[in-house]
């Protein structure tokens, strides 16, 4: 007995087609409308700065070059690099209409986040200003009360000189003193020996 191949009826055919469109249609919607600008990848992925996104659109201006190039001619990234970068982009959506619209945009928002990177960095500075005329201030008014100790030290310091002057004077005072007193006691011994010869010498003619 002959084998017969099944042939799909035409029904069958009028059913899928439409729940093939349906699912085309629905990952169509689910994937993106344009792809991640290859900046913002970079940027994301933590391999240039928002400065050097800047720069590097500065070069494509000069030079005419593609930003991946500036990328890997600067050494921020290499080949290796790049390639992920550019796989990654393709992945998420399809290019855009107008390429030089979608490097003016991201430039724009490059200078924007630089613009307001310089912002925090302005504050920082005014901040850390503020900090160093506050410990600039601390420093002289501290300078002060040194300033202020050493005079009082070297008031203390003069005073007791001049209270060790006062006291080597007066030892010499009274040492002079004590002198005069020894020899006013000897004047009075001798004198009192004397009044005894005189009057033992008078006694004796008696």
């Amino acid at each position: 007995m002959a084998h017969v191949e099944e042939q799909e009826s035409p029904e069958a055919t009028a059913v899928a087609a439409p729940e093939d469109d349906a699912e085309a249609s629905a990952d169509s919607e689910s994937a993106p409308q344009t792809r991640k600008p290859l900046g913002q990848l970079a940027l994301e992925a933590g391999l240039v700065t928002n400065q050097q996104l800047a720069s590097a659109f500065s070069d494509i201006a000069s030079s005419g070059k593609k930003l991946g190039e500036v990328f890997v001619d600067r050494g921020w990234i290499d080949e290796s690099q790049l390639e992920r970068l550019l796989a990654h982009q393709a992945r998420t959506g399809p290019p855009p209409a107008d390429e030089a619209a979608e490097a003016e945009a991201e430039a724009a928002v490059v200078e924007r986040d630089a613009s307001a990177g310089l912002g925090d960095i302005r504050r920082d500075l005014d901040e850390l200003l503020a900090e160093v005329e506050r410990r600039a201030a601390a420093a002289s008014e501290r300078a002060g009360r040194e300033a202020e100790l050493e005079a009082r030290l070297s008031e203390a310091e003069t005073m007791m000189r001049v209270r060790d002057g006062d006291l080597a004077a007066a030892r010499d005072e009274i040492e002079r003193l004590t002198k005069q007193l020894e020899e006013r006691d000897d004047h009075d011994a001798a004198v009192r020996a004397a009044l005894e010869r005189v009057t033992q010498q008078l006694s004796s003619r008696d």
